[in-house]
């Protein structure tokens, strides 16, 4: 599995009728991505499992249009996770160290292909 899914780029690049459209939406998510992560680690700080999964289920959503699917995989984990009340387990946070280094992966990828628009 590749770390973007190409589908998914060419379906940005229809919908904005040309490649500035899909452009601007990563770098969206690349200047969102710092938010995303940091209301994750508020959700494990405050040892909320709600707050955790808001925070993990809206950056599953940003990982989905932009074909980020091993991300966007490990988020749904943890929303799983944290919606049966789950928060600071092992396993959470196992997944979210995971979630972390799949997301320098997706930026690392997704850099490259917005230089090939």
């Amino acid at each position: 599995m590749s770390i973007i899914d190409q589908e998914a780029i060419n379906n940005l690049n229809k919908l904005g009728k040309d490649s500035t459209f899909t452009s601007n939406v990563i770098d969206t998510f690349i200047k969102n991505t710092p938010v995303f992560l940091n209301n994750i680690d508020k959700g494990l700080a405050a040892k909320n499992p709600e707050m955790l999964r808001t925070a993990v289920h809206k950056y599953k959503s940003s990982s989905h249009h932009l074909g980020a699917r091993k991300l966007e995989s490990l988020c749904f984990e943890v929303e799983k996770l944290a919606k049966a009340g789950q928060c600071v387990t092992p396993e959470v946070l196992g997944k979210i160290e995971m979630i972390k280094v799949e997301t320098a992966h997706a930026i690392e990828a997704l850099n490259r292909l917005k230089a090939g628009l």
